[in-house]
């Protein structure tokens, strides 16, 4: 009797979970190491560029994978280590560059020094949504955002608070606005994914690419004065 209720078990679901793990044994196997080099002018000018660095990288932090079994955690914080290196000069070299140009602060945040900062984040979520884990993506770009302004203001304002021993002044003359462009762009993102069913397309990223010129414009547009 219990062979024959086995027997009767729907083999579908079976099949889809022993997919599902091999999938995911298959995602985290450690793939072998291929040298590729560059096929064109731009791709060997980018390889000469980067070469300096994965040097750099590759003698300072460890593998995932090693002798032990915690090193992982040495891996992330190295890697945020330099992280943070990089986006101090990063910052550093935009300001100096908005002030040659004598384009305000505001303008090169928004695009260059946004754009420079949330890349990781979007390669991330760009690397996940290839392996079919597109909730992940998006959790992703939702949960940078809500460390960047519940940690990454509070954090650098608590020290320099008790470093100063003074408050923090922040410029509170485009701060409203600023804080409802904010929810409005989450507002627009929840209701596009419901009336999407929840999927993301080509069609939702040309809506949300079309929001961001939209966004760049009007902040632009604003910091120069022009309405």
């Amino acid at each position: 009797e219990s062979g024959s209720d086995l027997s009767s078990f729907p083999e579908e679901p079976l099949d889809k979970a022993r997919a599902s793990i091999q999938e995911d044994a298959d995602y985290d196997a450690p793939e072998e190491k291929h040298e590729h080099f560059p096929t064109s002018v731009l791709g060997w000018i980018w390889f000469v560029l980067a070469w300096p660095y994965e040097i750099m990288f590759h003698y300072t932090v460890p593998p995932v994978n090693g002798r032990f079994k915690y090193q992982f955690f040495a891996t992330f914080f190295i890697s945020l280590c330099w992280l943070g290196v990089f986006t101090t000069f990063m910052v550093k070299w935009t300001e100096k560059i908005g002030c040659i140009l004598g384009i305000e602060d505001a303008i090169m945040g928004v695009t260059f020094l946004a754009v420079g900062t949330s890349m990781p984040d979007c390669l991330t979520s760009i690397f996940v949504a290839r392996t079919g884990r597109g909730n992940m993506a998006v959790c992703n770009a939702l949960g940078s955002n809500i460390f960047d302004i519940l940690l990454a203001l509070s954090l650098p304002w608590a020290l320099s608070t008790v470093i100063s021993r003074s408050p923090v002044q922040v410029n509170s003359e485009s701060l409203v606005q600023d804080v409802l462009v904010l929810t409005g762009t989450l507002s627009i993102f929840f209701i596009s994914l419901c009336a999407n069913r929840w999927r993301l397309n080509k069609k939702i990223g040309y809506f949300f690419y079309f929001l961001y010129v939209v966004f760049v414009t009007y902040t632009v547009v604003r910091e120069l004065g022009l309405f």
